[in-house]
């Protein structure tokens, strides 16, 4: 197949006498764009003598199919429906002298009665590209010029039967986004061939989901059927984790597929956590190890904040007051306490952290003693005695 970049790239032939075509053609192409396009972009044109474009506008219709010839002004031929995006089509246009015949998949699909001559011009034939630019993005492949219209079954015997799927493929991979917000642009898995030729089968089943060891819950629209193109698009898919993700495609039948990675990161701060509860701890002697409280999105994701923290005693067993630095900073989504003490003993204590527009967080109980434990000396050594 001959790769066009849709700026530059074109292939030229220049022109012979058997390139004068008079009285009759055909011109025929496998095509396979890459992106839609609304304007003109060409397959095959002999300087407008007779031409082929995979996409026009100003005919009938933008992005329309059209083919025709010069015969002091365009006699031409279109096909509304525009050609499907990164798959294989076979487009043809025939002129026997009394009809002009657009041909899509060996099908015709529009014809226009017509008759006389063709202008004859001595200019280059291109392909992919015009002298005015016109550049055709994508491939294109077995492209034939004849001087004689040929018949419907010789268009349709032009026309390689496609070949089955055999598997799914994501030809629109999954974007790195926030958590709980849709994956942009929408992801598009595609039935393929064993060649990786898209293959144009509607109705089939896709179910993508997060791949096995992935953490979190994929949201969304999960299963849908293939379009005429044997694409399935998925248009609503969210995940609540934050981390590296991948995601698997699936469908009865064929085998399936693995997405490239991307990355969900933390959404906006939502509210706090306890990391690191508080531990029992004696009067006056600081909590170790230190207390750390998350600084969280809506889905318990730690995001990037530095809010403010501040500290404080939930519940209050022993009357106790709390001493240490309070309030602190975020440090990437975690504030620190590593000085907190209380100077009341108790049993069932709790912490409240608490920020400025978040949810604040309970700590897990905990108990202040009045003094250390006790520990019970052991002597080195045991003398036994005997009495008389």
């Amino acid at each position: 197949a001959l790769d066009f970049n849709g700026v530059s790239s074109s292939v030229d032939v220049a022109n012979a006498t058997p390139l004068q075509l008079a009285a009759t053609f055909s011109l025929a192409a496998y095509v396979n764009p890459v992106a839609a396009n609304v304007d003109f972009r060409a397959v095959v044109v002999k300087n407008h003598t007779y031409f082929l474009y995979a996409t026009s506008t100003g005919y009938c219709g933008d992005g329309a199919i059209l083919a025709g010839f010069q015969q002091g002004v365009n006699r031409t031929v279109c096909y509304a429906t525009p050609l499907p995006v990164n798959t294989w089509t076979h487009v043809a246009v025939t002129y026997d002298g009394t009809t002009l015949i657009l041909y899509v998949g060996g099908v015709a699909v529009a014809s226009t009665p017509m008759s006389g001559s063709i202008d004859i011009e001595t200019g280059t034939l291109q392909i992919g590209a015009t002298q005015y630019g016109e550049n055709f993005a994508g491939k294109l492949d077995d492209i034939r010029v004849y001087n004689t219209g040929l018949t419907p079954t010789e268009v349709a015997a032009l026309v390689i039967p496609p070949a089955p799927a055999t598997h799914v493929a994501f030809t629109v991979q999954p974007a790195n986004t926030v958590a709980g917000v849709s994956l942009s642009p929408s992801v598009v898995a595609q039935l393929q061939d064993e060649n990786n030729n898209n293959v144009a089968t509607s109705g089939v089943a896709i179910t993508v989901a997060l791949h096995v060891g992935n953490t979190g819950t994929l949201s969304g629209t999960l299963a849908q059927n293939t379009d005429a193109g044997g694409a399935s698009t998925f248009a609503n898919l969210s995940v609540n984790l934050a981390g590296t993700k991948s995601l698997d495609a699936s469908a009865t039948s064929y085998t399936g597929a693995t997405s490239s990675a991307f990355v969900i990161s933390a959404a906006a701060a939502n509210k706090l956590a306890f990391v690191q509860q508080p531990t029992n701890a004696v009067i006056t002697v600081a909590i170790a190890p230190p207390i750390t409280v998350e600084i969280q999105d809506q889905f318990g994701n730690v995001t990037t904040s530095n809010a403010s923290v501040a500290m404080a005693i939930g519940t209050n067993p022993g009357g106790g007051t709390l001493s240490g630095t309070t309030p602190q900073s975020g440090v990437s989504g975690i504030a620190t306490f590593n000085n907190m003490s209380i100077n009341q003993p108790g049993a069932g204590y709790t912490l409240a952290a608490s920020s400025s527009g978040l949810t604040g967080a309970t700590s897990s109980g905990f108990t202040i003693m009045g003094s250390a434990p006790s520990t019970m000396s052991v002597p080195s050594r045991l003398t036994i005695m005997s009495l008389p």
